[in-house]
């Protein structure tokens, strides 16, 4: 009767164990020499959701790794109490204040709990407000070293300062002797682009004879597409040609050899030139866009007529 009355008391007390269970924040691990957990009672496989050959250290919140393996090493050699290490449970991140005792064959033994939710709030309140003060204290002394840094380049502006202002005197003789060369070059340049530009002249006008044969239909009428592209190669040509030609008037100006030749001309045709120009300015910008201008419409399959000798300088 006394055996019965004992184990219905036991019972009874276990059952009522259990209703405590999930509100008891403590649970119990043990480790090797390496940190692999061994050992864990039932309340920490329910809250970490773990078993035996799990890393100690892949417990820990990301970024909190360190911290882990410094509480690890510590009960190692020595008891700790109360070091906090914030781990992920359920998805969750937790802190949990650890008590560590060196175990058996170099490994270590850990007693968690977990922190009341009443403690969690202010905890972390508290490690913002930690957080900030650090930073701070790191803005400081970045703002610190970067005046001294700016202090430091005061100083040599100021040393450069005085060096170039007695080097401004050999500075003008070797202005004067570079205007000099300056000079020589532009005059070899000069010759450079003139007689360059007369050996463009020559397959230009190779280009501009044989698409104006092509267009004529000497050998043969051509499909709409060829002669499309035969007036893209023919327009281009003579915007490369007009393009030598400015290049021309540009090196007599400054050889100082250009003249002028009074020409007449009529304002429509200057009218129709510029017309045609800003046609194909538009239909470069704008590609799938038709460009049209009054009185006459013009595209880039519209061939546009060469332009004649300059009227005023050539």
């Amino acid at each position: 009767m006394k055996d019965g009355a004992s184990l219905s008391n036991a019972t009874s007390l276990d059952d009522q164990l259990s209703l405590w269970e999930d509100d008891c924040r403590e649970f119990l691990l043990a480790c090797d020499a390496s940190g692999v957990i061994i050992g864990l009672d039932a309340r920490a496989q329910k809250k970490l959701g773990v078993k035996p050959g799990t890393s100690f250290f892949t417990l820990a919140a990301p970024g909190a790794e360190q911290k882990a393996r410094n509480v690890f090493e510590r009960g190692r050699r020595e008891p700790v109490r109360d070091a906090e290490v914030p781990l992920v449970m359920a998805e969750r991140l937790v802190t949990v204040a650890f008590r560590a005792k060196p175990g058996g064959d170099a490994g270590v033994s850990l007693l968690g709990c977990t922190l009341s939710s009443e403690y969690a709030g202010p905890l972390g309140q508290m490690q913002a407000s930690m957080a900030e003060v650090v930073d701070l204290n790191r803005e400081v002394s970045r703002q610190k070293r970067a005046i001294e840094h700016q202090k430091q380049q005061l100083e040599t502006a100021y040393r450069e300062l005085g060096e170039s202002n007695r080097a401004v005197i050999t500075l003008h003789a070797e202005l004067e002797d570079r205007a000099a060369s300056l000079k020589r070059a532009a005059d070899v340049k000069g010759r450079v682009v003139a007689n360059v530009s007369h050996e463009f002249r020559t397959p230009l006008h190779t280009i501009l004879g044989l698409s104006g044969i092509l267009l004529e239909a000497s050998d043969g009428p051509l499909s709409d597409e060829q002669r499309k592209q035969v007036r893209y190669i023919r327009t281009s040509a003579e915007e490369l040609q007009q393009l030598v030609n400015d290049l021309l008037d540009l090196s007599k100006v400054e050889s100082g050899k250009a003249q002028l030749r009074p020409e007449k001309f009529t304002l429509s045709e200057v009218w129709r030139r510029c017309v045609g120009s800003c046609a194909r300015w538009s239909t470069r910008a704008s590609p799938s866009s038709s460009s049209s201008s009054s009185p006459k419409k013009i595209s880039r399959s519209t061939p546009i007529p060469a332009r004649s000798p300059r009227s005023c300088a050539t």
